[in-house]
């Protein structure tokens, strides 16, 4: 039996489709780069974005004045790394993890307890830190900062990369 000529045309049109589709592949510098562009956008920036807030230089973070009620120094599950903590909580024997700030050995040595500190909490975070927290060191900051740099700069490179092949 025959074809009709418009069945034989869509028969046609589908199998170029088809074709088409099953020699198709992602380019593997296009999914780099979106998986840079993810990792800048959703880890580095908010966490440079949270580090502003605690340094004051954003606002949107809430500063409350606590009282320091303990200090002490414990070992890290790391080695040779020891932690310098200082909390602010009322109940010095169930101290919870918002209540606590890991801070440098030379800052941890000049408090006391009974002086006082600001406290700073960021919105749609638990953990709430201090001023000089370790979290906000100045080698942290510029360890963030040189990865988003590198971030960017590969996200372009493969982008680029992927407009040249591409064409």
């Amino acid at each position: 039996m025959k074809q009709s000529y418009h069945v034989k045309q869509n028969q046609n049109s589908i199998k170029r489709v088809y074709d088409k589709f099953k020699t198709m592949t992602i380019n593997r510098n296009l999914v780099f780069a979106i998986g840079i562009g993810l990792l800048g956008t959703f880890i580095t920036v908010p966490r440079l974005y949270k580090m502003l807030q605690i340094k004051g230089v954003i606002s949107g973070a809430t500063v409350t004045a606590k009282s320091i009620t303990k200090k002490w120094v414990s070992d890290s599950h790391l080695r040779y790394e020891t932690r310098y903590n200082i909390s602010w909580a009322e109940d010095t024997v169930h101290i919870k993890e918002n209540q606590v700030d890991n801070i440098d050995q030379q800052t941890w040595k000049n408090m006391n307890v009974g002086d006082t500190i600001n406290v700073v909490s960021c919105r749609n975070d638990k953990k709430a830190y201090t001023t000089n927290s370790l979290y906000v060191a100045n080698g942290n900051f510029i360890l963030d900062f040189i990865l988003l740099a590198g971030q960017l700069f590969v996200f372009i490179f493969c982008i680029r990369k992927y407009l040249l092949t591409s064409t």
